[in-house]
């Protein structure tokens, strides 16, 4: 097995593979996020908005967006498509406004890219509509950090792992 190896100025706290696999989006303490061309093995562009740690990046399903998570409270959806003009950053949800009390850990979308799920340090899921950032559902039950986050495939079921020990299995109604 071959491995690349790309190194970077800091700690990397959040990774996401483009789909073409001809892409890394690494997220770090730096605050930012950075795109890297596996091909010429360098950082083809960097993403800026973040005022802390990155905790968290994930294409959406249709590789047009990513979805990023930090330290600072805040989600962001970037443009990433290959053309895109220079400023890529297309919306920043605020965790209070989006429900989430404390630090936003780890997001992902779901398979049609129309809803993110999060998990933060309040022990809580939430999910909201990534278009407009409304609040769909606040799912309680961590007693600790929810530490990551998945939706299912078919759009009806939420499971989340926290620092309680605990994964929890949530139905999304539709």
């Amino acid at each position: 097995m071959d491995f690349l190896e790309v190194e970077g100025q800091y700690p990397v706290t959040a990774v996401a593979l483009g789909e073409a696999g001809n892409e890394v989006f690494s997220g770090g303490i730096d605050n930012e996020i950075k795109v890297w061309d596996l091909r010429m093995h360098k950082v083809a562009y960097t993403l800026q908005g973040h005022t802390d740690t990155v905790t968290s990046v994930a294409v959406s399903p249709d590789s047009q967006s990513l979805l990023s998570f930090s330290h600072d409270g805040t989600a962001r959806t970037w443009d990433i498509r290959p053309f895109a003009p220079e400023n890529r950053l297309l919306n920043t949800f605020d965790g209070a406004q989006v429900g989430l009390e404390k630090n936003l850990i780890r997001a992902c979308w779901d398979s049609e890219g129309r809803k993110i799920a999060a998990g933060g340090g309040d022990g809580t899921v939430t999910v909201w509509e990534a278009k407009s950032g409304k609040m769909l559902h606040k799912l309680p039950g961590h007693k600790g950090t929810v530490n990551d986050v998945r939706i299912s495939p078919e759009g009806g079921m939420v499971v989340s792992g926290s620092t309680d020990r605990t994964m929890l299995l949530g139905e999304l109604p539709r």
